[in-house]
C-alpha cells in the first residue's frame, strides 16, 4: 500500500498522474489547494486533504468503486450533479473529518447511494434547502457517528445514526433507521422531522428537537421514540395512518390517529395574544447544549434576546427569530457560532461580534426574511472558507457595522446572490461579492475589494477604497454587472478591472494623488471622470491591444475581446496618443453574429479579432508604427454545419465597414475549382480564384483536401500559388482555410510556409441538442411553417442526442426535410389545400419521424414484451426484462422534466452457455428501447472479435470504430466478447480494442447501448482484464441453461410449423435425447433446433419411401421420432 503525495515540490505529483499510478489499497494525500476533478473515478483507494480542515477542496462528482476512504477534505458538487456516488453493492467509503457540499442549483441530492455502503465520521452535509443530503436507495447502508447530516431520503436502505444531526428523513420501502446516543433534529420552516412509509421501521430512542411545533407521519409503517428533549416543551406530534405502530411512553409524544373518526368539536377560549419581551441569556449558560434547554424555550417571535458582556457559544449555524441587543461593548459581547435567519421574520441584532467558525457563516439568509445590524461585527477566521454574511434571498440592512474577511481576502466578508439585497450605510465591508442577480446599496461605507459578477447591481454615494496586501482588484466588474458609484475615494493602490460589464464613476479622490489603472476587455460601458484613470485594454489571450489612454468623462468603450489578464502597462504609457480617432460603427454585422444560436466560444473569438483590427487601424490613423507581422489570414476549424461559412460573411462585412478590407466580396471555393490534372494549370486556377476574391474574403472549404499528394505535383502547384497569394495580400484580403481540427494539420505540415502565414485559429464548437432544436426552429420559422414547438424541441432533442450524424445545423436542415416530407404526403391527398394546411406540421409528422406517437409505441412496446414473454424458459431473464423496462420509463420521463439530466448507462453483458436466447433477447431489447424512446433506431449490428481485431498497428481502432459508428443510434451485439481476453489471444491488438472500446462506451454511451455476451466464466475473466470496462458495462444478465423439459419444449414449436405429431412422444423422446448428450455438446437452443432438423430430414426420408401423399404428408409417423430414441 503505497503513499503518493499531490502537490508540487520535491517527491510529488499532480493529481491526475497520481491517480493513474495508484493501485488499490493506496493513499493519496492533497496538498492545500482547489481540485477541479469533473467526474473523478476511484477504486479502492484514499483520498487524504493535508493541513487544517478545509483546506483541501476537490470540486465535482467522485464516483466510488471498492473500499475507498476519503479523510480531512471538502468535496463540493458541481451544478446539476452529485457531489458522491456509489452505484453498485460491493462498493463502500469511509469520510472522516469531511464536509460535503451538494448541487448549488439545489436539483440532485448531495450524496447518491445505489447500493454499497456509506460511514461517515464528524462529517458535515451542506445542501440548500429544500434538496437532500443523501438519497439512500435500496440496498444501500449508512452508518455516521458524530455527524450533520441534513436531509435524508432512505428507501428500502438502511440509516444507523450515532449522536448525529439531521433536519429530515424520509424512509419508505421497507426503510430501517436507527439511531443510538442523542439524534438532534433541526428541520427546516414547514418541514416534519420524519416521514416512515411502506412498512419502515424507525426506532429512535432519544431525540433532541429545536424550540416549536414539531410533527412526523408514518403510514404502513412503524415508529417507536424514546426520550425527547425539546426547546420550549412543545410536544412532538407523531401523525399515523394505514395501519401504521407508533410507539412512545413519553408524555411530550402526541400520537394522532388520522384514521379514527374525528371528535365531537369543543369551543375553545380566544388564544392569549402575547406581547414581545424581553429575555436574557445568562452567562453560566453561555453554552449551545444550555441555550437549547434553559434560553430558547423562552423565546418567542418578536422578542429580543438582551446579552451582557462576555463569551457565548452557539452551534455551528442556529435558525434564529428573534431580536438581540448587546448591553456592553460590542467588542466584549461575543456569540461564536452562526445565525440563519428563520423565512418570513424580521430580526434586528445591535452591538455584538458574531464569530463563526472557519467553514460556516456569522449571519445566513436563504429565504424571504429581512435582518437589520446595527453596530454589529461580523468576525471571520483568518482560514476562513466561507463568507461572514451570505445571503441569497431577503433584504440585509447594515448601519455602523464592520465585516472582516479572512487574511487573503479569498473568503469572509459578505457575499449577496440570488434575489437578496444589501442596504449597508456607515460600514466597513472588507470584501463585498455580488453575483447572480444580487443587488447592494452602499452609502458612505469603505471596502478592500468590490466585486460585482453575473446579472448584478451595485450602487454606492460615498465610498472609500482601502489598500490590500494580497494584489488583488480593488474594483471587478465582470459578465454584465453594473457598478455605479457618485464619489469615490481611494486610500492608496486601486488596480480595477472591467470585463463585458457597466462602471460608472461620478466623481474621484485619491490620498496618494496617483491615476488609477483600469483594466478593460469584452464590451465595456466606462463613463469616468476626466484625467484619473489609465485605461489598459486586452485581447482573449491577456495580450494588451491598445496602449493606454487617458479616459474621458463620458466616454463609452467600444467592442472589446474578453480579458486574459497581463500585466498593465506603466502609468503615462497613453500619453504617446493624442486624439484616437473615434470608433467604427461595426454594429450590424456582429449583431447578426450574436444573433446566432450557439458558437458562444466564436462569437467572443470572433469579437476580440475585430478589436485587434480596428485598433490596428486606430494605430496607423493616430501616425504609429504599424505591426508589420499583421495578417488577416486565419483557419475555421470545427464539424460540419457548424456555421463556418456563415460567420465568414459576417466577419468580412464587419472588416468592410471598418474600412480594413475593400468590398464584402466573398468566394468559396473547393479542391475541385483550385486543382487541375494538367501542368501548369492548377497555378492558374489557384490564382484566377484567388484574384476574383482579392480585397474580400476567400473562404477554402474542406481546404485540408489541398494536402492530398499525387504523383505529377498539380497540389503542390496551387499551394505555391497560394502561399504567394497570401504574403502579398495579408493586410487587406482574408483567407480562410475551412475544415477538421485533425485533418487541417496535414495541410500545415505540407509547407512550413503555410503555418507561418495562418495567424489566427477559431474554434467552432458542436452544437448541442437543444440548440440544434432551436436551429431547426428558425429554419421553419423562416419558411412560414407552423409547429408544436415542445413538440419538436423533444424530438429533435432526442434524435440528435443519439444520431451518429454529428452534422450540426445540416443534420437538423435534413430533418426538416423529412418533416416536410410528411406534411407534402398528407396535402397532396387534399382536393383545394388552404395555407394553414400547406404550412402546418402535425404532431402526427413529429410522432411519425421520432417512431410513432405514445400509443404506437406503447403498442410496439406491448407486442415486444409479449414476444419476450412468450419465449421458452429464461424465467429470470424476463422478470430482468420487465424491470429494466420500469425503470427506462422513469428515466425517459425524468429526462423529459429535466434535460440537463444524463441518460443512464445501459450497457449491460449477457453470460451464460451457447444457444441460450442472448441474440434473440438483445433484439427484443433494441426495440424495447426504440419504443421507450431511448434509442433512436431498433437496429441491431452484430460482430465478434475475430471482426474488430486487425493485423497491423492501428487497425483494430479503425475497426472498432467503424463498428461503433455502425451501430450508433441502436445497439452494438459483441458474440464471444470474452475471445478478446483470452490469454493465448492477449497480444497489442486485443488491448488496442479493449482501450478502444473502453473510450467509445463512455463518451457516446447516450447515444447507443452496447451488449457484451459470452460464457459466464470467460466473461468474468474479461471484466477482470481492466477495471474500465466493469465500470462501463454496469449490468451483467446470466443466461441460464435450459432444462431438458425446456429443450423439448424448443423441439415441439420449431417442428410445429405446418406439421403434427404425438407431442407427448416427441417430449420423452427429445428429453432422454438431451439428458444423454455429454454436457459439453449440449449447446441449449442450437441443440434443440439442429434436433428438429434430423427430425425433419428423416420425416421427408419417410415420405419419399413410403409414397406418402395428401394430408398425411403433413404428420410425423410415431416411428421417425421413436429412431430417435437413444438406445
Amino acid at each position: 500500500m503505497a503513499k503518493l503525495r499531490v502537490g508540487t515540490g520535491w517527491g510529488k505529483t499532480d493529481l491526475t498522474t497520481a491517480l493513474q499510478r495508484a493501485t488499490p489499497g493506496d493513499t493519496l494525500e492533497l496538498d492545500p489547494g482547489h481540485y477541479r476533478i469533473g467526474i473523478l473515478n476511484i477504486d479502492g483507494i484514499q483520498l487524504r486533504g493535508a493541513g487544517t480542515r478545509g483546506e483541501v477542496v476537490l470540486e465535482g462528482k467522485l464516483c466510488t468503486h471498492g473500499q475507498c476512504a476519503l479523510a480531512n477534505l471538502e468535496l463540493r458538487s458541481e451544478p446539476y450533479n452529485n457531489a458522491l456516488s456509489l452505484e453498485s453493492s460491493d462498493a463502500s467509503i469511509r469520510a472522516t473529518d469531511c464536509v460535503i457540499v451538494g448541487d448549488p442549483a439545489a436539483k440532485f441530492p448531495a450524496v447518491w447511494v445505489d447500493g454499497g455502503s456509506v460511514v461517515l465520521e464528524r462529517t458535515t452535509m451542506r445542501h440548500e434547502p429544500g434538496t437532500m443530503a443523501f438519497n439512500l436507495l435500496k440496498g444501500a447502508k449508512l452508518h455516521a457517528t458524530g455527524s450533520r447530516l441534513g436531509r435524508l431520503l432512505v428507501q428500502g436502505a438502511t440509516a444507523d445514526l450515532i449522536s448525529s444531526l439531521v433536519t429530515f428523513i424520509d424512509a419508505s420501502e421497507a426503510a430501517r433507521v436507527s439511531s443510538f446516543g442523542s439524534l438532534a433534529v433541526e428541520p427546516q420552516p414547514g418541514d416534519r422531522i420524519l416521514v416512515a412509509a411502506g412498512r419502515s421501521v424507525c426506532r429512535l430512542p432519544q431525540l433532541a428537537l429545536t424550540a416549536g411545533y414539531q410533527e412526523a407521519y408514518a403510514d404502513d409503517s412503524m415508529v417507536e421514540i424514546g426520550q425527547v428533549d425539546q426547546a420550549g416543551g412543545i410536544d412532538l406530534t407523531v401523525q399515523s395512518t394505514n395501519g401504521a405502530a407508533v410507539r412512545s411512553a413519553q408524555a411530550e409524544v402526541v400520537i394522532q390517529d388520522l384514521d379514527a373518526p374525528d371528535p365531537e368539536p369543543e369551543p375553545s377560549p380566544e388564544p392569549a395574544v402575547r406581547e414581545p419581551a424581553f429575555a436574557t441569556w445568562p452567562i453560566e449558560h453561555a453554552n449551545a447544549n444550555a441555550f437549547v434547554v434553559h434560553v430558547a424555550p423562552e423565546l418567542y417571535p418578536g422578542d429580543t434576546l438582551l446579552l451582557d458582556e462576555g463569551e457565548y457559544h452557539l452551534d455551528d449555524l442556529f435558525t434564529w427569530g428573534v431580536n438581540v441587543a448587546g448591553r456592553g461593548s460590542a467588542h466584549r459581547t461575543v456569540i461564536h457560532g452562526g445565525l440563519s435567519i428563520a423565512e418570513g421574520k424580521s430580526v434586528e441584532i445591535a452591538n455584538v461580534t458574531i464569530r463563526p467558525g472557519a467553514d460556516a457563516n456569522a449571519i445566513q439568509v436563504v429565504a424571504d426574511a429581512e435582518v437589520t445590524l446595527r453596530g454589529v461585527i461580523l468576525d471571520a477566521d483568518e482560514a476562513a472558507t466561507f463568507p461572514a454574511l451570505f445571503a441569497s434571498a431577503g433584504v440585509v440592512r447594515l448601519s455602523d457595522c464592520a465585516i472582516g474577511a479572512s487574511a487573503d481576502l479569498s473568503a469572509g466578508g459578505a457575499v449577496i446572490e440570488g434575489s437578496a439585497v444589501l442596504d449597508a450605510a456607515s460600514s466597513t465591508v472588507a470584501r463585498l461579492v455580488t453575483q447572480e442577480g444580487g443587488h447592494a446599496k452602499l452609502t458612505d461605507c469603505r471596502v478592500q475589494t468590490l466585486m460585482a459578477m453575473g446579472s448584478t447591481i451595485v450602487t454606492a454615494g460615498q465610498l472609500t477604497v482601502a489598500p490590500n496586501d494580497q494584489n488583488l482588484l480593488s474594483i471587478y466588474a465582470v459578465d454584465e454587472a453594473v457598478i455605479d458609484i457618485e464619489q469615490l475615494s481611494a486610500e492608496g493602490e486601486m488596480p480595477a478591472r472591467a470585463e463585458a460589464s457597466r462602471l460608472r464613476i461620478g466623481e474621484f479622490s485619491s490620498a496618494v494623488n496617483e491615476r488609477i489603472q483600469l483594466e478593460k476587455a469584452g464590451i465595456v460601458d466606462l463613463d469616468l471622470p476626466a484625467g484619473s484613470f489609465d485605461v489598459f485594454e486586452y485581447d482573449e489571450d491577456g495580450q494588451l491591444v491598445s496602449e493606454p489612454e487617458t479616459a474621458h468623462a463620458g466616454s463609452a468603450a467600444g467592442a472589446h475581446a474578453p480579458a486574459g489578464g497581463s500585466e498593465p502597462a506603466p502609468p503615462g504609457a497613453a500619453d504617446a496618443v493624442a486624439d484616437p480617432a473615434p470608433a467604427v460603427d461595426i454594429d450590424h454585422p456582429l449583431a447578426e453574429l450574436h444573433a446566432l444560436i450557439g458558437l458562444e466560444t466564436i462569437k467572443k473569438q470572433v469579437q476580440g479579432f475585430i478589436n485587434a483590427v480596428n485598433l490596428r487601424r486606430m494605430r496607423a490613423e493616430a501616425g504609429l508604427p504599424a505591426d508589420k507581422d499583421f495578417s488577416l489570414h486565419s483557419m475555421f476549424l470545427g464539424n460540419p454545419g457548424t456555421g463556418k461559412t456563415t460567420v465568414a460573411r459576417l466577419v468580412g462585412k464587419a472588416l468592410h465597414e471598418a474600412g480594413v478590407m475593400e468590398s464584402e466580396l466573398f468566394v468559396e471555393v473547393l479542391r475541385t475549382d483550385l486543382i487541375s490534372d494538367n501542368i501548369g494549370a492548377s497555378a492558374k486556377l489557384m490564382r484566377q480564384r484567388l484574384e476574383e476574391g482579392a480585397g474580400g474574403v476567400i473562404l477554402i472549404d474542406e481546404a485540408y483536401a489541398l494536402a492530398k499528394q499525387d504523383s505529377a505535383g498539380f497540389a503542390d502547384e496551387a499551394i505555391t500559388e497560394l502561399l504567394v497569394f497570401m504574403e502579398n495580400h495579408r493586410n487587406d484580403t482574408m483567407v480562410i482555410l475551412a475544415g477538421y481540427p485533425d485533418k487541417m494539420q496535414d495541410l500545415l505540415s505540407v509547407n512550413e510556409g503555410m503555418r507561418s502565414r495562418i495567424k489566427h485559429r477559431f474554434d467552432f464548437e458542436d452544437y448541442s441538442p437543444a440548440e440544434i432544436a432551436s436551429v431547426g426552429l428558425s429554419q421553419l420559422h423562416e419558411g412560414r411553417y407552423t409547429v408544436n414547438e415542445e413538440l419538436y424541441r423533444r424530438v429533435v432533442t432526442a434524435a440528435y442526442s443519439q444520431s451518429a450524424d454529428r452534422s450540426n445545423a445540416r443534420w437538423v436542415r435534413n430533418f426538416n426535410q423529412d418533416l416536410r416530407a410528411k406534411l407534402d404526403e398528407r396535402v397532396i391527398l387534399l382536393p383545394n389545400p388552404t395555407v394553414d394546411d400547406l404550412t402546418r406540421i402535425d404532431d402526427a409528422d413529429l410522432h411519425a419521424l421520432a417512431g410513432g406517437n405514445p400509443t404506437e409505441r406503447r403498442s410496439k412496446l406491448d407486442r415486444l414484451l409479449a414476444e419476450l414473454d412468450e419465449m421458452i424458459g429464461l424465467d429470470s431473464v424476463k422478470a430482468w426484462i420487465h424491470e429494466l423496462v420500469v425503470l427506462a420509463e422513469d428515466n425517459q420521463a425524468s429526462l423529459e422534466e429535466d434535460g440537463s439530466m444524463e441518460r443512464p448507462n445501459y450497457h449491460m453483458a449477457f453470460t451464460g452457455g451457447p444457444g441460450t436466447g442472448k441474440t434473440t433477447v438483445a433484439r427484443i431489447i433494441a426495440g424495447i428501447f426504440h419504443a421507450l424512446g431511448v434509442l433512436h433506431t431498433p437496429n441491431v449490428t452484430v460482430t465478434d472479435p475475430s471482426t474488430l481485431s486487425g493485423v497491423w498497428l492501428g487497425s483494430s481502432t479503425e475497426n472498432v470504430t467503424r463498428a461503433f459508428d455502425e451501430a450508433m443510434g441502436g445497439v452494438l451485439f459483441v458474440d464471444e466478447a470474452h475471445q478478446m481476453r483470452r490469454r493465448e489471444h492477449n497480444n497489442v491488438h486485443n488491448d488496442e480494442m479493449v482501450s478502444t472500446m473502453i473510450t467509445r462506451l463512455e463518451n457516446d454511451r447516450d447515444r447507443f447501448v452496447a451488449i457484451f455476451a459470452g460464457y459466464t466464466d470467460e466473461m468474468d475473466a474479461f471484466f477482470q482484464s481492466d477495471p474500465g470496462l466493469r465500470r462501463r458495462i454496469p449490468t451483467v444478465i446470466e443466461f441460464p441453461d435450459y432444462t431438458s423439459e425446456e429443450v423439448a419444449q424448443i423441439v415441439a414449436r420449431v417442428l410445429s410449423d405446418g406439421r403434427t405429431f404425438d407431442e407427448e412422444l416427441l417430449r420423452s423422446v427429445t428429453v432422454e435425447a438431451y439428458d444423454a448428450t455429454p454436457a459439453g455438446e449440449r449447446s441449449n437452443g442450437g441443440w434443440a433446433r439442429n434436433f428438429a432438423e434430423v427430425i425433419i430430414k428423416k420425416h421427408a426420408a419417410y415420405r419419399v419411401k413410403h409414397a406418402v401423399r395428401g394430408e398425411e404428408r403433413r404428420r410425423i409417423p410415431d416411428e421417425v421420432i421413436e429412431g430417435l430414441r437413444p438406445a
